[in-house]
């Protein structure tokens, strides 16, 4: 906690920065920048990051700090974000609903590579992870449906282990899985798997992101959605002897899970 405090000259009444709105935007505006190296999973099914796209080990395991998944809009405008209204799943945070927004009038939106109308605001999830044998953290930002879905069921996993493991986060394997779409053309489409490996105490991402500087920029979705692309360290303390316990899960698969839905 800051030591900022203040007084409320008629009550008498003092406060600290938790009920200080400037301090809680500011911790909010911080915590919703990405974090480390932008994670992306592209429509030929590779899990890829940084600006140089660098494929990632295919046995790499990865910790998800639980705490910094975001969901809500994002606004694109010439393959760059410039405005998003999202918040904490943790927090309660209820994204708005699309029609609040603003940027209705579809004749006015920018159109994708088959000349249709996209809108500017995609709904899209974020979250912070750290790779458990280099310690480089990542954020996985994701607006197309198999990314949602792949976040929604690491989510529910979590959720219903998290009364029973207080202090831990989920350990993933970044894996892929795909389907034949019903329109032949399209052909067999790739997806994003997170399957839950394991569990750590989570002060193994904690201790990374207090040490390590924030920063980067948010930079368009790449991922295949229903056969659709979307438009253009510091050195950290290594895991403790017994602070990852790995454990056999099984495949999550590509069904489904239910997620917070934008309100339309």
């Amino acid at each position: 906690m800051s030591d900022l405090v203040t007084q409320n000259q008629e009550t008498g009444i003092v406060k600290s920065d938790d009920d200080n709105p400037y301090v809680a935007y500011g911790e909010s505006a911080a915590r919703t920048r990405i974090i480390g190296k932008l994670l992306k999973f592209n429509k030929f099914g590779e899990w890829i990051s940084g600006e140089s796209s660098t494929e990632m080990a295919q046995d790499g395991q990865l910790v998800v700090n639980m705490q910094e998944f975001y969901i809500g809009w994002i606004k694109w405008e010439d393959a760059k974000p410039v405005e998003q209204a999202m918040g904490r799943v943790m927090d309660g945070y209820t994204p708005p609903r699309r029609s609040e927004l603003g940027d209705t009038e579809k004749e006015y939106w920018p159109t994708d590579n088959s000349g249709s109308p996209r809108d500017p605001w995609q709904f899209s999830n974020y979250l912070v992870m750290m790779d458990m044998e280099t310690q480089e953290l990542y954020t996985y930002a994701t607006a197309s449906r198999g990314g949602l879905q792949a976040i929604g069921q690491l989510s529910k996993a979590y959720g219903k282990s998290m009364r029973h493991r207080p202090n831990e986060f989920p350990v993933v394997s970044l894996d892929v899985s795909s389907y034949e779409h019903p329109t032949k053309q399209f052909g067999t489409i790739k997806i994003p798997v997170l399957n839950i490996v394991g569990w750590t105490n989570r002060r193994t991402i904690d201790e990374a992101l207090e040490m390590k500087n924030t920063g980067g920029e948010l930079s368009p979705d790449h991922e295949e959605e229903e056969a659709k692309q979307a438009p253009p360290v510091r050195s950290v303390p290594r895991p403790q002897p017994g602070d990852y316990t790995a454990k056999p899960a099984a495949k999550t698969g590509p069904t489904a899970a239910k997620l917070p839905k934008p309100r339309f």
